[in-house]
């Protein structure tokens, strides 16, 4: 019996005032999130499932109202219940980046993602947000799972000390080039399925874990996506056409050339592969969940290229 399922459907028929709720499952992210669509006289609705000691609702609805303010497109919350751990919200469609994007509207698509990024960025208020740092709170911590999760369990590799040495450079490595940017508010995965294509606009999901990181975290992870694959001479267009608007948007000093600007770009690209492929490998070992491995191999070949 799904409990859960059962005690959000009591809470949605209460806050909705109907006798029956039909609630269709929606792929998930890798989290213990569940999403489900329903429909009210004619009009449709997402309900979230957040188990409250896995997945809290508090960072959501406070990163959820910031962007809210800052005129971006995120689902609005209608109502909460956050002993519970259950969110009502309204529905942007199910249209994602990660389906709708090709060769034909990428530059359309990538053109507006980035300036929502950049709205992002300029516009949310992270003083009040009171963000964690990603450099100092999460980053040493994601390298260390990357050699326990995938090196060591996943990959089942015995590091000899000279292979251990040669990692901790490359981890330092990483952790020096993160600092030597300036920091900016993150979403933390702002990728091609965590954004829904309106017309005219971009819709952003699934930014609760937002921090204060790097610059060009969230470029990286939108435009070196681990799900979407695009030329390096197409991606590197679109890095160094943000690196201009951000600097207009007094974002970033002019003095970051763009030879500089791509250093830290393709370093912080390769840190958050790193990560992805130890969340992949731990979802299968960990959860029983076979669904990212096949995103694995995209995700090494980025760091290939970058080496």
């Amino acid at each position: 019996m799904d409990t859960r399922k059962q005690l959000l459907q009591l809470w949605l028929k209460e806050k909705l005032n109907v006798k029956t709720i039909d609630l269709v499952p929606l792929a998930g992210d890798a989290s213990f999130r569940r999403y489900f669509r329903l429909k009210k006289r004619q009009k449709s609705y997402i309900a979230m499932d957040a188990p409250p000691d896995k997945e809290p609702c508090a960072p959501y609805i406070k990163i959820d109202k910031a962007l809210e303010k800052a005129n971006l497109t995120v689902p609005h919350i209608i109502a909460q219940n956050i002993e519970e751990g259950f969110l009502l919200l309204s529905d942007l469609g199910n249209k994602l980046l990660v389906q709708e994007a090709s060769h034909d509207n990428a530059n359309k698509l990538y053109s507006l993602t980035i300036q929502k990024l950049l709205q992002m960025q300029k516009k949310v208020d992270i003083q009040s947000l009171h963000l964690e740092s990603f450099i100092h709170q999460r980053l040493p911590l994601e390298l260390a799972y990357h050699t326990e999760w995938f090196l060591q369990k996943f990959l089942e590799i015995t590091l000899t000390q000279k292979q251990q040495s040669l990692l901790k450079k490359v981890y330092e490595l990483l952790l020096t080039n993160a600092n030597a940017q300036p920091t900016t508010f993150i979403h933390l995965d702002y990728h091609s399925r965590n954004l829904m294509v309106l017309p005219h606009d971009i819709g952003i999901l699934d930014f609760q874990d937002a921090m204060i990181g790097p610059i060009t975290y969230d470029l990286v992870s939108l435009i070196r996506d681990c799900y979407l694959s695009w030329p390096v001479v197409q991606v590197n267009h679109w890095a160094l056409n943000y690196r201009k608007a951000a600097i207009e948007n007094r974002l970033l000093s002019h003095e970051v050339s763009d030879a500089l600007f791509l250093r830290w770009f393709d370093l912080m690209g390769m840190q958050r592969h790193l990560k992805a492929s130890f969340i992949f490998a731990r979802k299968f070992l960990r959860d029983d969940n076979k669904d990212y491995l096949k995103d694995i191999p995209r995700t090494l070949n980025y760091v290939m290229n970058v080496c």
